[in-house]
């Protein structure tokens, strides 16, 4: 239960049979990240606690989960947020069995643009009860993503379990972890780094990573290819260095993809790490993954 606290927003009620395939509605507010008046409730601990420990029992039956609304800003951009820094937690992990309550406390947001949706769902998940599940219409320019944000480590691995569909990239961009600095936290932001979804000669899907810094797309090291519906786990190690001193790895289930050094990795003072589903040009268009034990550590 680590990170709830009573820090989550608007406390409401969303419930839905769970029968054949259990799933657990917890939605985002339906916008992109613009402003929304802040509302703060209490929610009590007690009826989540009560909630998780019936789970089990709970087939055939309507489920009540405490919603966590998101507070995102009026920017216009999808790079935005609570203008308002809060303090930062390190080490950081969740597993969505609180929904997404420990992105809400403290220093982070969930959002979702457009026809895009953000919900729990029972199956499939990496571990425990519940996996977060992002679906886009990437003909409608949306997307569906969780933040945390404030002033990051000057080390840290960021990493999650993804399970994806199988699908062909036409066109366009198929984001699954995005970093962005700013020099304050009201300042604009800019993109720092993208780990993202491309396809390679054969058709199959494989991790990419894009350095906005430099606007290069640095080679892998191994052609290793994405599995579909089934997980696999994505870690990105960034030595956060405003000249040539910095250093980034990505690893695919343990095994390294990219190590570069001696390069600029992070010129700002103040950051945001997005997870979740940015597609365009996407076939099919309604694209859906499974997010699943999120976590920011010192180890790997």
């Amino acid at each position: 239960m680590r990170g709830w606290r009573g820090h989550c927003g608007r406390t409401a009620l969303a419930s839905i049979a769970l029968a054949p395939v259990p799933t657990v509605n917890n939605r985002f507010t339906d916008a992109k990240p613009k402003g929304l008046a802040r509302e703060r409730y209490w929610a009590p601990f007690g009826l989540w606690f009560l909630l998780l420990a019936t789970l089990p029992a709970a087939c055939g039956k309507r489920l009540e989960v405490a919603e966590c609304n998101p507070e995102p800003k009026d920017d216009g951009s999808e790079d935005g947020g609570p203008t308002t820094a809060t303090g930062f937690v390190f080490p950081w992990s969740t597993g969505f069995e609180v929904g997404f309550c420990e992105y809400v406390h403290p220093g982070g947001f969930c959002y979702r643009r457009g026809n895009a949706t953000s919900e729990l769902v029972t199956s499939p998940v990496h571990s425990g009860n519940f996996a977060a599940a992002y679906t886009t219409y990437n003909d409608l320019g949306t997307q569906a993503r969780c933040v945390r944000q404030g002033t990051f480590p000057k080390s840290a691995y960021y990493s999650a379990w993804f399970y994806l569909p199988p699908t062909k990239i036409d066109s366009g961009n198929w984001n699954l972890i995005h970093i962005s600095g700013n020099d304050t936290p009201s300042g604009p932001a800019r993109g720092l780094w993208d780990v993202s979804v491309v396809e390679n000669g054969n058709g199959q899907l494989r991790l990419s990573v894009f350095n906005f810094i430099d606007s290069s797309l640095p080679p892998l090291t191994s052609a290793t290819t994405i599995p579909t519906e089934t997980w696999f786990h994505v870690v990105f190690y960034l030595n956060r260095a405003s000249d040539a001193t910095g250093e980034v790895k990505l690893y695919q289930d343990d095994q390294l993809l990219l190590h570069l050094t001696g390069l600029v990795t992070d010129d700002s003072n103040w950051g945001q790490w997005y997870v979740g589903n940015y597609a365009t040009g996407l076939a099919p268009s309604q694209t859906t993954i499974y997010v699943d034990d999120v976590s920011l550590s010192p180890n790997p």
